[in-house]
């Protein structure tokens, strides 16, 4: 099959962060809106022109989204995170200590010791350990215990033997752990400068786009097409190390570090 040559193949950028990426996007939306009267002689060539425009408005919102949440997305407190990781540990070891105590009992009445030890046998198969883990993974584990209690039927269990408190405590622990670990608050994959790197490169793949269908205007044969595509184009080709914002609109916040990607 023969090589494809698209807008991305033979359309150039200059190297820019997340922030100037939208903040050239805006510029160039606002200069369509501007010669809006003018691009009439276009005829059937503004449809594609603007069918471009809409997929890069598209993309250059997706990226202001997750550049935004990147920025509201901040390390995790180390004092808030050994205290939340305290607090969950002291509530699993509590209601283990109480469970276990069931389980010795002799009794035969219902719930019983049996009822006890099926709870205890799928929530703690190994103890304790999980509360040793790395905090991240202790997370999961206690969110997995949790989830086990209500899928597999064993909250009536705890309920009945009187361990309502302990599974509540456990609840409200866990859901601070996950607050300041920045996994409930934050994007669950915890990775949001790779997720702004995904929306960046879509947003220059419409960003190429836009800029092909631009130049596609240019005809010898048609008055005007050059000074038209200028127009459309001004604010990439006077783009300069200043970064400044045609038309006075306040740029985005530029990724840290000012690099050509969101380091």
């Amino acid at each position: 099959m023969a090589r494809q040559l698209t807008s991305q193949d033979v359309i150039q950028l200059p190297p820019l962060t997340a922030g100037e990426t939208l903040t050239l996007m805006y510029a160039l939306a606002a200069a369509r809106g501007d010669v809006g009267a003018v691009a009439q002689q276009l005829g059937p060539l503004a449809q594609p022109l603007d069918r471009a425009l809409g997929r890069m408005t598209t993309a250059r919102d997706r990226l202001e989204d997750a550049d935004r949440a990147r920025g509201q997305t901040t390390p995790a407190d180390p004092a808030a995170r050994t205290a939340a990781d305290r607090a969950v540990d002291t509530a699993w070891s509590a209601f283990e200590g109480w469970l276990g105590g069931w389980c010795r009992l002799e009794d035969h009445g219902s719930p019983s010791a049996a009822d006890a030890r099926r709870v205890y046998d799928r929530l703690f198969p190994d103890g304790l350990r999980f509360i040793k883990m790395e905090f991240k993974l202790e997370w999961a584990e206690s969110r997995k215990r949790l989830g086990m209690m209500e899928t597999e039927g064993l909250r009536p269990i705890i309920e009945q033997l009187g361990g309502r408190r302990f599974v509540d405590q456990i609840a409200v622990a866990q859901a601070r752990y996950g607050e300041v670990l920045n996994i409930t608050t934050a994007a669950p994959e915890s990775a949001p400068a790779a997720r702004v790197r995904t929306f960046m490169d879509a947003a220059h793949a419409a960003l190429r786009d836009y800029v092909s269908k631009v130049v596609a205007l240019r005809d010898p044969e048609v008055a005007g097409s050059d000074a038209l595509a200028d127009r459309l184009l001004k604010p990439l080709l006077e783009w300069d190390e200043t970064r400044a914002t045609p038309g006075g609109r306040p740029a985005p916040t530029p990724s840290p570090g000012g690099g050509p990607g969101p380091e």
